[in-house]
C-alpha cells in the first residue's frame, strides 16, 4: 500500500474521531476546554485530510513507470525509483 494512501486512512480515522467528539461538544449547551479542544481538531483533521488527498497521485498528473511499476510524474524523463529513462509519450 502507498503510504500516502496510508496516511489518508489514518487521517480520515482521526477525523471520525474528532468529529465524534465534535459532537458531544455541540450537543452539550456547555461546553467543557475538553470539548473545545476536540472541535478545533476536528476541524484541522478535516482540513489536513483534504490537503493529503488532494496530494496524491491521480491519472492526469501521474503514470507507471514501465519498469518498476512505481507512479512517477507524466513530465519525468527518469524514473526517481529505479532510474528507468522514459520516453515521452507523443499523446501529451
Amino acid at each position: 500500500m502507498n503510504n500516502r494512501k496510508l496516511l489518508v486512512y489514518v487521517a480520515y480515522i482521526f477525523f471520525i474521531v474528532c468529529a465524534v467528539c465534535a459532537l458531544r461538544f455541540i450537543d452539550s449547551l456547555v461546553g467543557t476546554e475538553k470539548d473545545r479542544i476536540a472541535l478545533i481538531g476536528a476541524v484541522v483533521s478535516g482540513i489536513l485530510g483534504i490537503g493529503i488527498l488532494k496530494s496524491l497521485p491521480t491519472k492526469e498528473s501521474h503514470v507507471s513507470c514501465p519498469d518498476c511499476k512505481e507512479l512517477i510524474l507524466k513530465e519525468a524523463k527518469v524514473c526517481k525509483y529505479c532510474g528507468c529513462k522514459l520516453i515521452p509519450n507523443a499523446d501529451s
